[in-house]
């Protein structure tokens, strides 16, 4: 069953704003040549991909296959020209959502740079030996400065409501939910914010609004996420794939639903 959450709940549940990694912290303007730089030279496995680490069937950002020749070093294809619409209509849509929802809160959502985990595990491809970092570029994070307290936030853009992708009305998905555990898991913050919007339906008509708390999950942090990404950095030093288990990928998804079950809260906005 679903969990919620009153709007007015959310700032009790912000964590201590001393518990942040700031050492770990890179700060970059997102999207600028040198962020895209610093993640090419330091990103490792990013928190949008961090469900590939688990399984295909958990990622809906990028496979396993795809992340494997990103960590070796080989070159990934351009995104189509319709999928760079799609980020460029995200892009234009962050400002709109960060202010919307800093309203609702009644505290400002500062920018980040990049929070990074210096080396989850290394790999040898092609006579190189590879250190493999974990990254977390954050959309923003909300700070109560009364309370000296703070949670990551995380901006969704969806083209219109019930898009086929991503969060929905009642499914926060496990790619996202992947990705702000690793968010919390970088910076230190233990607490998050997704703030999904969609296009307006019609001229003059607001497009959907939905809100997801996420709370800090000990036990796939330390425990599920490392044991997996063990396994994946290993299979990326071999020059061929050996087929996974049968029932694992099942397996997979049954744990990532109760660690959400457990953790995470529609918010009524």
């Amino acid at each position: 069953m679903l969990r919620r959450m009153a709007i007015w709940d959310v700032k009790s549940c912000f964590k201590p704003y001393y518990s942040i990694n700031w050492h770990a912290h890179h700060m970059f303007e997102q999207g600028s040549p040198k962020w895209v730089e610093f993640r090419n030279a330091h990103g490792g496995i990013g928190a949008s991909a961090a469900a590939a680490v688990l399984a295909d069937a958990a990622s809906s950002t990028v496979s396993r296959a795809q992340l494997r020749k990103k960590l070796r070093g080989e070159p990934s294809p351009e995104p189509s020209e319709y999928l760079k619409s799609i980020f460029k209509k995200g892009q234009d849509m962050e400002p709109i959502l960060r202010d919307e929802l800093s309203a609702a809160l009644g505290v400002p959502i500062i920018e980040t740079g990049v929070f990074v985990e210096p080396e989850i595990g290394t790999f040898r491809w092609q006579g190189v030996d590879r250190s493999v970092p974990l990254s977390s570029s954050l959309d923003g994070l909300a700070i109560d400065w009364r309370t000296n307290t703070a949670c990551v936030v995380e901006f969704k853009y969806r083209m219109r409501p019930g898009a086929g992708w991503g969060p929905t009305r009642n499914n926060l998905g496990p790619t996202v939910w992947c990705q702000v555990q690793q968010q919390m898991r970088c910076s230190g913050c233990r607490f998050a914010l997704i703030y999904v919007g969609s296009d307006p339906i019609m001229d003059g008509m607001p497009g959907d609004r939905n809100l997801w708390a996420v709370e800090y999950a000990p036990g796939y942090n330390n425990g599920m996420f490392p044991v997996y990404a063990k396994d994946f950095i290993r299979e990326c030093s071999l020059p061929r794939i050996p087929r996974r288990e049968s029932g694992l990928n099942a397996k997979v998804m049954l744990d990532l639903n109760t660690y959400m079950r457990n953790t995470v809260y529609k918010v009524d906005i």
